[in-house]
């Protein structure tokens, strides 16, 4: 599955069958922990792989309309979707329950085994599950196809199984970077729902000290294949970029305020946008000014591009 069109808000679009828009459910994660965002952000990728049919709301309890709410009615109010309803965290697993195969648990004493998880949740359909939500999962009729707690030493075991085993089968066109670390987790989560529903490989590497096997999955990966995701500190971004760049293949950042994309990638265009490349003569005498905005596209589109898709200028002013 080609995905190499990832850009901002066309990502992936793809036309839905249905000609009615759907009604959206729903549920809030804002203030949920990992082991909660995991299991909801898998299931939403698989789910919305037919159409954008589930979505979470994401920001902080404390913001009173956050910007995961008003997408929403933005894609209400164009008429892109009839409209939404917010559902409980448990509504939500059982009424889609039929979309996936079974749960794959992790080992929280392990945290690189949710990098093995979320790989193992694209290729089979399987929810990634926390230890604690067997009991209710089984109750649910969810069995547990796979458990991963005591099967590896460390990280980098765990990496090299997975390279093994379950990067052969996964998306070859896009990787998903998503750090596992304890202390950055919960914030590097937010493409997860993404990374699942198009079946990408998920890896929790430090470029320090693994870059070596970095380097063979990046090897296996197709040209200009996008790796998505962030770095687990800040002062890693540029290295990062340049070590994949060294492979032919393109870095698009987001950190913790990307969710959704499995949604927002599903959404069908209504038309086709073509971009009108202009030819400039520079004229001796003249100044000419360019504005450039590169920060962030994952995480800016969150916020309609700081307010400025929202702008009625927007349009006014030729940009290249």
């Amino acid at each position: 599955m080609k995905v190499k069109a990832l850009i901002l808000l066309a990502l992936c679009v793809v036309p839905l069958a249905a000609a009615q828009p759907p009604t959206v459910d729903v549920v809030d994660l804002r203030g949920a922990d990992l082991k909660a965002r995991l299991l909801m952000l898998s299931l939403e990728g698989i789910v919305n792989r037919e159409g954008p049919r589930l979505y979470v709301l994401w920001e902080s309890v404390r913001v009173k309309f956050p910007a995961s709410e008003r997408w929403l009615e933005y894609y209400r109010r164009k008429g892109w979707i009839s409209g939404y309803r917010l559902v409980g965290f448990w509504e939500a697993v059982e009424k889609y329950r039929y979309y996936v195969k079974g749960a794959v648990v992790y080992d929280p004493a392990l945290p690189a085994t949710i990098n093995v998880a979320a790989s193992l949740a694209g290729v089979e359909d399987l929810v990634i599950a926390h230890p604690d939500y067997v009991p209710k999962l089984n109750e649910l009729g969810i069995e547990v196809k796979i458990d991963l707690r005591g099967r590896f030493r460390n990280s980098r075991e765990a990496h090299e199984w997975q390279l093994e085993h379950v990067f052969p089968r996964c998306n070859r066109s896009l990787l998903y970077y998503f750090p596992t670390m304890r202390e950055v987790a919960i914030y590097r989560v937010s493409l997860l729902d993404y990374a699942v529903s198009y079946r990408a490989c998920s890896i929790g590497l430090r470029l320090t000290a693994d870059k070596d096997l970095i380097g063979r999955y990046y090897e296996g990966l197709e040209k200009f294949a996008l790796v998505i995701g962030y770095p687990e500190r800040a002062k890693l971004e540029r290295p990062w970029v340049e070590y994949t760049s060294k492979y032919g293949l393109l870095n698009v950042l987001g950190t913790g305020l990307a969710p959704n994309l499995s949604f927002h990638s599903r959404i069908p265009a209504r038309r086709r946008f073509e971009q009108e490349h202009r030819k400039l003569e520079p004229k001796p005498g003249k100044i000419y000014i360019a504005f450039a905005v590169t920060d962030l596209g994952l995480n800016s589109m969150q916020d309609f591009y700081y307010e400025m898709w929202l702008s009625h200028s927007r349009g006014k002013v030729p940009i290249s």
